[in-house]
């Protein structure tokens, strides 16, 4: 059953059907996986068999309750060892961010990054936690909701050695924001807002810095929207283009970059789809817009635009890709920020010439006007001083092109500098100048850390490095601050170097972007959509962990332990050891002794007799219960031998927990059959050695006769029914029977 529910929830699989009874045609998946596996689990199929043929069993294990005790027990599993790692590491960093559901409930995703040390390996890990719904969204609320769920958790909050969150006022507002909220109580947990969102923000801003550059990234919305409203349109662009046009999205600019990409790529296919929607056979609406569209992107303007935001959007999704890699630093990311601005401030006018250049071979191939737009001009009065500088059209343009430029050189600089910031107060952790020769400052170290003895144990490891291979001191000072200290870590050097690891552990710890929160909210939808809307919190954030975190290994043995405790309701059992009671409680003291509980709701003491694997169990011995023997009596005369073979398999089925019932019921048809007359049973083939225990008043170990099975029952001259093999219940009898 677990297993069936982690596969299920592995891949993002619903576990409930519409109609789950006898009569449904698909019982969902769950239910469905399980009849399956039945087919090869005689265990499993024996158990649906009973459910089946309508057995009073209580438990089935596969109620929609059950299964949420199930998935929570399986969700926590894994969030204990989780947090067993992080509390093994120590130190931590928090990325908090907040989608909304299909259900319009506000979902903040948790997650936890730490460096993990064992087998003398060395990785970060971004770990998911858990999803919580938010119902306060001012820095208060949010703070107090943090810091409860880090309590819950067990982790200490002045272990936290890094927050990330988006640029949001709420998470990141440096008097009253979360982050500050959070330093104020551990001045060590250092903020860093997440470098997807900053550079988000530093497209957003550079493109809205001109009203032509904003024009253009509508008017491809404006083209997306055109074509999607209609799926005659829509097949119009695939005849002209042979691929489908990509939409605009705030969030997300890697989608502006494909669009404008798209766009340069397909710009003569896309105006030949246009103009094909003009013709007089198309609705007027549809030639209305298209001819309003014609106009916007058969512009100088958009042209120059077009050229010159796809060679930086190409650079920007670059930079955005990296900076979403699982494990990145803050060195690495820092390193790639400054690549991308460097690009930006040395192509500046090549971008922009190269923009014009390709705007003006459009035009002269698609005889569009580099003309500007007739514009009308207020009159000024004499003496006002508003004048214009007299600039030439192709003037303007090239001035809001660099003006865009400008800006988002300026934003890089700006979102960007705390990040650079603690790259700096780091930097002394880089192989090229901790196993260099020169001095190092270590007045922004953290205070784990004790400055004079980092300093021994730097010359410590250079000589190591020096000493052990020279080779290799070349191959690390090129490499970056997680190779040193797997290089450390190999090396068995953790007693010698604990500054230097220490320091390298919280480095690598702080984060720099919350993309396994974006990664989190994909998993989300795929779990909660619109069939599944209704589905509880708990089942939401247990079936999230386990189909994110599905590498993480879980013992089964456990999991089945702590069902059982929890189902069970058990209570502790007091005993009096007084010498008196020694026979009556040596039961109770064996479990006892074996920290064993049991259920006092079902207990029952100061019993004159106790029913047992069909017997009853008294005073005067151990005798067959007679409901048991009523019922083998009563059996119905079978007229054939088939049907007397099918009546051993029934009772096989209907009765498995009575292990007598197969060889008494084998010597009643033998009798009846031959009653019927119809069938001579020999004796010698139907051999049944058992020593019935109704007469066994006084029954003690080694009293108890074992009971030894028939092997085949021969009917008819030469038909033969093989049986199987009944268990010995003798041992099992005579240890009840000693404990009593």
């Amino acid at each position: 059953m677990f297993d069936v529910i982690r596969f299920l929830a592995k891949k993002n699989l619903a576990l409930r059907g519409h109609r789950e009874n006898e009569d449904s045609a698909n019982r969902g998946n769950f239910l469905e996986l399980v009849e399956l596996l039945a087919k090869y689990d005689p265990v499993l199929r024996e158990h649906l068999v009973r459910i089946k043929m309508g057995q009073n069993i209580s438990v089935t294990y596969m109620s929609p309750e059950t299964q949420n005790e199930f998935i929570e027990i399986l969700g926590n599993k894994i969030r204990q060892e989780i947090v067993a790692r992080v509390q093994k590491a120590k130190y931590y960093s928090m990325i908090f961010d907040s989608t909304p559901d299909v259900s319009h409930k506000d979902q903040t995703s948790q997650i936890l990054r730490y460096v993990v040390i064992e087998n003398h390996e060395v990785r970060v890990e971004e770990s998911f936690m858990d999803l919580i719904e938010t119902k306060t969204k001012n820095a208060e609320g949010m703070t107090n909701m943090i810091l409860s769920k880090l309590e819950a958790d067990g982790l200490d909050i002045m272990n936290c050695r890094g927050q990330a969150y988006d640029n949001a006022a709420t998470m990141a507002g440096c008097h009253t924001g979360v982050q500050q909220r959070i330093k104020d109580m551990n001045p060590d947990a250092e903020f860093v807002p997440c470098s997807n969102h900053s550079l988000n923000l530093v497209c957003v801003h550079a493109a809205s810095a001109e009203i032509n550059s904003g024009t253009f990234f509508g008017t491809l919305e404006r083209c997306y929207i055109f074509f999607s409203m209609s799926m005659h349109r829509w097949e119009v662009l695939l005849a002209a283009t042979g691929k489908s046009l990509k939409r605009i999205q705030d969030t997300r600019w890697s989608a502006r970059g494909d669009a404008v990409n798209y766009m340069k790529n397909h710009y003569k296919d896309t105006l030949t789809a246009i103009e094909n929607l003009t013709e007089p056979e198309e609705s007027l609406n549809t030639r209305t817009d298209a001819g309003t569209l014609l106009i916007a992107m058969q512009s100088f303007s958009f042209l120059c635009f077009l050229g010159l935001w796809q060679p930086i959007l190409s650079e920007v999704n670059d930079t955005q890709t990296y900076l979403q890699t699982k494990g990145l630093n803050i060195e690495q990311c820092a390193q790639k920020v400054n690549a991308l601005l460097a690009i930006c401030e040395r192509k500046r006018e090549e971008f922009v010439d190269g923009a014009v250049a390709y705007a003006k071979n459009q035009c002269e191939e698609l005889g569009i006007s580099c003309e500007p737009p007739r514009q009308a001009r207020r009159k000024h009065l004499y003496g006002d001083g508003s004048r214009d500088v007299g600039l030439s059209y192709e003037a303007d343009l090239r001035r809001k092109m660099f003006a865009s430029i400008d800006r988002m050189i300026s934003e890089i600089k700006q979102r960007f500098q705390q990040l650079q910031d603690l790259a700096q107060e780091y930097g002394v952790l880089r192989p090229e100048i901790l196993l260099g020769d020169g001095s190092i400052n270590l007045d922004g170290a953290p205070k784990d850390i004790n400055s004079e003895d980092f300093v021994l144990e730097r010359d410590r490891l250079r000589a190591f490095v020096t000493a052990s291979d020279p080779d290799k001191k070349v191959q690390l000072m090129k490499s970056n601050s997680l190779d040193l200290l797997k290089y450390i870590v190999e090396a068995r050097l953790e007693e010698c170097l604990p500054n230097i690891i220490i320091m390298l552990r919280i480095f690598l710890t702080t984060a720099v972007s919350n993309a396994s929160c974006e990664r989190s909210f994909s998993k989300l939808k795929l779990i909660k959509n619109y069939l599944r809307s209704r589905m509880s919190e708990l089942r939401l954030c247990n079936l999230a962990i386990l189909t994110i975190e599905h590498t993480i290994n879980i013992d089964f043995d456990s999991c089945i332990r702590d069902f059982t405790e929890k189902k069970s309701k058990k209570s502790k059992i007091l005993i009096n050891n007084s010498k008196s009671y020694p026979r009556r409680l040596a039961v109770l003291e064996k479990l006892h002794d074996a920290n064993m509980t049991c259920n006092i709701e079902k207990c029952k003491f100061l019993q004159v007799e106790v029913k047992l694997l069909g017997h009853i169990v008294s005073t005067k011995g151990i005798q067959m219960d007679p409901d048991k023997t009523k019922a083998i009596q009563d059996f119905p005369v079978p007229k054939n031998v088939k049907q007397g073979v099918t009546d051993i398999n029934t009772a096989k089925v209907q009765h498995p927990e009575i292990n007598l019932f197969e060889t008494t019921n084998s010597r009643i048809i033998r009798q009846q059959l031959a009653e019927i007359g119809r069938h001579q049973v020999e004796d010698g083939d139907l051999k049944i050695i058992i020593d019935s225990l109704s007469n066994k008043e006084n029954i003690a170990r080694d009293k108890i006769v074992p009971v030894v099975e028939i092997n085949r029952l021969t009917v008819s001259g030469s038909e033969q029914v093989e049986m199987e093999k009944t268990i010995d219940i003798a041992p099992a009898l005579s240890s009840y029977c000693s404990d009593l």
